[in-house]
């Protein structure tokens, strides 16, 4: 049995089941998907037509991470999860639910991309999955936890749809993450700077997470495809496409409590 109910988007009232949709009181409709999910964002709300990854994005993503590059990384946080007391999770931002599905809990994910959404619920019918911002989270009873990887920060939300006692798991790029990659592509590379504290959290534990492995060729350009640098580089930088390329993997995860 669900624990968490969804709200509608626009005027905030609960949304219920009707056959193949979720409704309101004021009898604002929104059709649930074959594939399993709901989408919650109005178009009024979208920042172009199609926000977030596209689907040959997504599809990357996807296949990437179904190589098992990012295995450790699933593992660690079903590690917190599991020793954490929390029933339910909320993933804001979970692409393509590679890191919800794993999820030993009754768990939620949401994201701005419906082509992400998609995949999550094809991979996952165990999970809720929908089609939202994470600015303005689609749900009424707050949870006992919350996974960000990787996706925008919204604390105000966050406060909101978080229990009292709640975590907050969080996963930044560390210092050298993909330093080897950005070494072929620049001239002058850049380490990343790491996160600052979420406003209104206390950090309660952090971990580093860091190895280094061997990205084959053909999972180069997927690889791309999930970091900023496929679109903010000349196209003559990705000489990196053109081998294997061994670089660092680098992951700070962090639990926060409200």
């Amino acid at each position: 049995m669900c624990m968490v109910s969804y709200i509608c988007p626009i005027c905030k009232n609960k949304l219920h089941r009707e056959n193949a949709s979720f409704v309101c009181a004021n009898r604002h409709t929104f059709d649930v998907a074959k594939e399993g999910y709901v989408n919650l964002l109005p178009v009024n709300r979208k920042n172009n037509l199609d926000p977030g990854d596209n689907r040959e994005m997504a599809a990357a993503r996807e296949q990437f991470l179904s190589e098992g590059y990012f295995d450790k990384l699933a593992q660690t946080l079903v590690s917190i999860v599991s020793r954490s007391e929390a029933k339910t999770l909320l993933d804001v931002g979970s692409g393509t639910g590679y890191y919800t599905r794993r999820m030993p809990i009754e768990h939620y994910g949401v994201d701005i991309s419906k082509h992400a959404v998609r995949i999550a619920s094809m991979k996952d019918k165990e999970g809720r999955y929908a089609v939202a911002s994470v600015f303005s989270l689609p749900f009424a009873e707050p949870f006992d936890a919350l996974l960000n990887c990787f996706a925008p920060k919204a604390p105000e939300e966050y406060r909101r749809v978080l229990k009292e006692e709640g975590l907050l798991i969080e996963v930044v790029p560390g210092r050298d993450h993909l330093i080897e990659l950005k070494e072929r592509m620049y001239e002058n590379v850049r380490y990343n700077e790491e996160k600052p504290a979420i406003e209104g959290f206390s950090l309660a534990e952090c971990e580093r997470l860091r190895y280094r492995t061997t990205v084959k060729r053909r999972d180069v350009a997927n690889l791309l495809a999930m970091t900023p640098y496929r679109y903010k580089t000349k196209p003559n930088a990705f000489t990196c496409l053109d081998s294997d390329l061994e670089t660092t993997f680098d992951f700070l995860i962090r639990t926060w409590k409200r």
